[in-house]
């Protein structure tokens, strides 16, 4: 008798997790096709009613997430990124990364945050709910939350071009130094097959491959290599 009673809460849990998270998807579109951060009052009431399925408010696990990622808190990270993940807002979470990838990271992250994003779609290829793919997800929040740290993309913008901290004179001093600069001399190695003049010169493409493979500074051996000379 209790056995089937707690299969019934169970079943019965289920279906309002999925009624919740179905009524989410709609509150958040309505939300973002009203203007997403722009105030105002139907907003404001839009916002209030935006919920995860364990009943957290969808802006604060939101911000939660991110700052834990800048503290390198990995696992509260990763609570609230699955959250809001299985609550139907997997592509809010996935944009989300990614500006966290540009705004709080140091070094070329964001495309490793984009290939995370790109297999989570093509697990997902012909599903309407995204039900495959956490693991993506989970592997974000590890890369980003160990990853070095640096704001400075973030200050830049807010501080050096919101701020006006270049001055007129400043950058008038680069177009000039630029407009000042003479004119180089093409080297010939410029002119290959896939130039005219290069084509006029009679270059092949079996040039292009040999100078250009000899060219190559601090040259890693290849598989290849010994295909180069091979060209016709």
């Amino acid at each position: 008798m209790v056995k089937k009673f707690t299969k019934k809460i169970k079943k019965i849990k289920k279906i309002i997790e999925k009624y919740m998270t179905l009524l989410n998807r709609v509150l958040y579109y309505n939300y973002i096709t009203k203007g997403g951060y722009t105030m105002n009052k139907t907003n404001a009431n839009e916002k209030k009613k935006l919920k995860t399925r364990k009943g957290y408010d969808f802006f604060i696990i939101s911000s939660a997430m991110q700052k834990a990622i800048r503290r390198g808190d990995a696992r509260v990270a990763g609570f609230c990124a699955l959250e809001l993940y299985h609550s139907g807002y997997h592509k809010y979470v996935w944009k989300r990364l990614l500006t966290i990838s540009a705004e709080d990271c140091y070094g070329v992250i964001t495309k490793e945050i984009w290939a995370l994003y790109q297999s989570f779609n093509l697990v997902n290829e012909g599903k309407k709910d995204f039900s495959k793919g956490r693991i993506f997800i989970s592997k974000a929040i590890l890369i980003l939350s160990q990853v070095a740290k640096n704001r400075d993309s973030d200050h830049l913008q807010n501080f050096i071009y919101d701020g006006e901290m270049v001055s007129e004179d400043e950058i008038r001093e680069y177009a000039d130094e630029i407009g000042e600069i003479d004119k180089i001399e093409i080297p010939e190695y410029a002119y290959d097959c896939h130039t005219m003049e290069g084509r006029k010169k009679g270059k092949t493409k079996k040039d292009f491959f040999t100078e250009e493979f000899e060219a190559l500074k601090n040259r890693q051996l290849g598989l290849f290599d010994n295909l180069v000379y091979g060209v016709k």
